[in-house]
C-alpha cells in the first residue's frame, strides 16, 4: 500500500457515511440491540486484484472506535471468488451503519484495480506503459489512481499543476487564413484567463484560436476564428488522453 489516509480523503470518508446514513439507520435502531456484538466479512465474488482495503479501519472508526478490522491480504492482491479479503468485529449496529460505504469503496477501487490490471497483462512483451488521465470521478481522483496503481498501471498526472504534456490538440488552418494574415500562421495557444482557470469551467483557448477578452474578464475565441479552425482529438489505443 503507498497512500496514506490523508485529512481529505478522510472528509471524503465522513461525507460518504453522512450521505448515506443520514439522520440514522431507523431499522436497525429498532430491531438491533444495542449491546449486540458481531462480525462482518468481506468476501470476493469473483476473481479480480483488490483496493480500498487501507480505508477500512478509518470507515468502521468514524462510527465506533471499538470496531476492529483485519485484513486478511493487501491491496493489489489478485484474489479468486469466494476468498475474504478482511474481516470487522464489533457491535452490530456499527457494523449495519458502515458496511454499504465500506463496500462502495472497495468494489469501486477493486474493480479499476482489476480493469487495469487487464490492460496491463494485454500489453505485456510491449515497451509500453498503461498510463490513466485526469477523467476521474469528482472528488475520489487521489484514491482511483491509488487503484490504478495496484492494477500495475501507471500515474500520469495528478492534476493540470503536474508534469507537463502534450493534450493531443491538432489544429487545421485553410488557405484563406493564410492569405488574409499575408502568409503568416496566427495560430496560437493561449491560456484563457490570468490563473490558467480558463473561466467558470476551466475552457481554454486551444491551439487554432485568437482570443480576445469578452464583458466578464476571460478571453475567448472570436467568433470569425471559431469558424475559420476546427479542432480535431487524436486517437488513443486506451481513451483520450489526460
Amino acid at each position: 500500500m503507498d497512500i496514506l489516509v490523508s485529512p481529505q480523503i478522510e472528509r471524503l470518508i465522513r461525507d460518504a457515511l453522512d450521505e448515506d446514513i443520514g439522520a440514522g439507520d431507523l431499522a436497525t435502531m429498532a430491531t438491533i440491540r444495542a449491546e449486540a456484538q458481531g462480525k462482518g466479512r468481506f468476501r470476493a465474488k469473483k476473481d479480480g486484484v483488490v483496493a480500498g482495503l487501507v480505508l477500512l479501519d478509518r470507515i468502521f472508526y468514524f462510527i465506533d472506535p471499538k470496531v476492529k478490522v483485519r485484513l486478511m491480504t493487501k491491496d493489489g492482491s489478485q484474489v479468486k471468488d469466494g476468498t475474504v479479503v478482511a474481516e470487522a468485529e464489533g457491535p452490530v449496529r456499527a457494523l449495519l451503519l458502515a458496511e454499504r460505504t465500506a463496500l462502495n469503496f472497495l468494489q469501486r477501487l477493486s474493480g479499476t484495480a482489476t480493469l487495469t490490471c487487464k490492460y496491463v497483462d494485454a500489453v505485456k512483451g510491449f515497451s509500453c506503459k498503461v498510463l490513466d488521465t485526469r477523467k476521474t470521478t469528482p472528488g475520489l481522483r487521489t484514491l482511483e489512481k491509488y487503484a490504478v496503481r495496484m492494477g500495475g498501471g501507471t500515474n500520469h498526472r495528478i492534476g493540470l499543476h503536474g508534469q507537463s504534456g502534450s493534450r493531443g490538440w491538432k489544429s487545421k488552418t485553410g488557405p484563406r487564413s493564410h492569405r488574409r494574415r499575408g502568409g503568416r500562421d496566427h495560430a496560437r495557444q493561449h491560456d484563457a484567463c490570468p490563473d490558467g482557470g480558463g473561466g467558470p469551467f476551466g475552457q481554454q483557448a486551444g491551439v487554432g484560436r485568437s482570443v480576445r477578452r469578452n464583458h466578464a474578464g476571460y478571453d475567448t475565441a472570436s467568433r470569425r476564428d471559431r469558424r475559420r479552425f476546427h479542432l480535431i482529438r487524436c486517437p488513443h489505443p486506451f481513451g483520450s488522453g489526460g
